[in-house]
Order: C-alpha cells, then sequence, then structure tokens
C-alpha cells in the first residue's frame, strides 16, 4: 500500500497467508486509536515502511507467532512516532524489528515498551535508530532463546533488560541501566555505548558470557557494577 491512510478506530491488521502485507511506502499512514497486529502466516509485515510522518497514537499490540519478520520504519527514509505504548509478543518465529535498515522511531514522553502477557520467547527485538523522549523507566525481560538487540538508539529512562541473549551498539543510556543475560551463546557486543548513570550488568548464564567494547569503546560515567553468577567470561572493553 502506498499510504496516505487515517485509521480511526481501533484496527486489527493478521496476515494469515503467504504473501506479506506491506503499509505506508510513499505516504505516511496515522493510526488514531490501538493497534492489534496477528503475523500467523508464512510472509512479513512492515509498517511505516517508507514514508515520514507516520503515526501510532493508540496502543501498538504485536502478536508474532510464525518464521518471518514483523517491521516497522525499517527503510532509510522511515519515521515513526508512537504516541501510545508499544506492547510485543513472540513466542514462535524470527522476529519484530523497530528500525534494521536506517528507519527512525520516536517513543513520545510518558510511554513504555513491554512485552505482553505471551511472552517474548523466540526470535530477535531489535530496536536500531529508536528514541526514548522523556525519562520513564522501561522493562523487557525475554526468555527461551529470544535475543535483544539495540543498536544507534538513545533511551531517556531507567532500564531494566534481561534476555538470553543481548547485544548493543551505539547507544545512549541516559538513565541507570540494569542488564542480565541469561542465555548459554557468547554475546559479542560492537561497542560506542554510552551509560550516563550507575550500571549493572549481570550474568546468570551457566555455560558462556558476554563480550563488550569489541570494535569501540563504551563509556561508563557512574558506578558500574559487574556480577557473574554464571560459568562464562565477562569480557568488558575486550578489544578497543
Amino acid at each position: 500500500s502506498i499510504g496516505g491512510n487515517t485509521f480511526m478506530g481501533t484496527t486489527t491488521l493478521t496476515n494469515s497467508g503467504s504473501r506479506f502485507i506491506l503499509f505506508a511506502n510513499g505516504q505516511p499512514d496515522v493510526f488514531n486509536d490501538d493497534l492489534i497486529i496477528n503475523n500467523t502466516g508464512t510472509d512479513e509485515i512492515y509498517l511505516a515502511h517508507n514514508s515520514v510522518g507516520n503515526q501510532f497514537n493508540g496502543t501498538v499490540t504485536v502478536n508474532h507467532s510464525t518464521d518471518r519478520f514483523v517491521h516497522f520504519n525499517e527503510a532509510s527514509t522511515a519515521e515513526a512516532t508512537f504516541n501510545g505504548n508499544i506492547i510485543v509478543n513472540s513466542n514462535n518465529g524470527i522476529g519484530i524489528r523497530f528500525g534494521n535498515r536506517g528507519g527512525s522511531g520516536t517513543l513520545s514522553t510518558g510511554l513504555t515498551v513491554s512485552i505482553g502477557t505471551n511472552g517474548f520467547s523466540a526470535g530477535d527485538l531489535l530496536f536500531e535508530n529508536f528514541t526514548q523522549v522523556g525519562n520513564t523507566a522501561q522493562s523487557l525481560v525475554l526468555t527461551g532463546t529470544a535475543d535483544l538487540e539495540i543498536e544507534d538508539s538513545n533511551w531517556g529512562g531507567d532500564i531494566n533488560f534481561t534476555a538470553p541473549r543481548f547485544f548493543t551498539r551505539t547507544t545512549i543510556y541516559e538513565g541507570n541501566a540494569n542488564i542480565t543475560k541469561t542465555g548459554a551463546s557468547l554475546d559479542i557486543s560492537f561497542g560506542d555505548n554510552t551509560f550516563d548513570g550507575n550500571t549493572v550488568v549481570t550474568l546468570s548464564s551457566t555455560s558462556a558470557g558476554i563480550r563488550w567494547a569489541n570494535n569501540s569503546s563504551d563509556t561508563f560515567n557512574g558506578t558500574t557494577t559487574l556480577v557473574n553468577l554464571g560459568s562464562g567470561e565477562m569480557e568488558m572493553a575486550y578489544n578497543s
């Protein structure tokens, strides 16, 4: 769809077929109420794909259970503003992406991103070029084999992120940061992150570790605490 649509009421978008659905491929869409996205088919869903000025003015809920992605603001020229909370669920498949290829997303002040009642146990949860306005605390707990990837973003509030796999690159964390890795694979992060508040990094995996600043240096401007509860290694400032 080229876009230019305005949805005044609650909207449910379901892909249960074998082809992708693509919105706002040239002109922005505006959702003035809640948006529920269900991806149960065999292809992908693209929202705010290739246009500036997309608005999500209600709560956005994503229910994902297939071996394809749900994408928001993916193309390099894409831009979306979220004026409602974001709720994500993924218990099968390869995940949900905000950004990915240069598009930008903004979460307005006072709002949150959270995991829904179905949980997030499979696939990627990617935030790229994602900006949280304001200092509202954010909490995300991923389980199973899921991974949390954060690139080129800015989180304005305190964050409490737990995931089997965790990667961070070129991101500013303005508040206190509490990050916990629980999975069994070595997670290597590029680096170039800035942590302005106090930071606690916890490794609770029984067999694998973390490696940070593998390509570019990280900056910690507050007290930094490392907690190793597993048998893997915590390699900070690794190669920069």
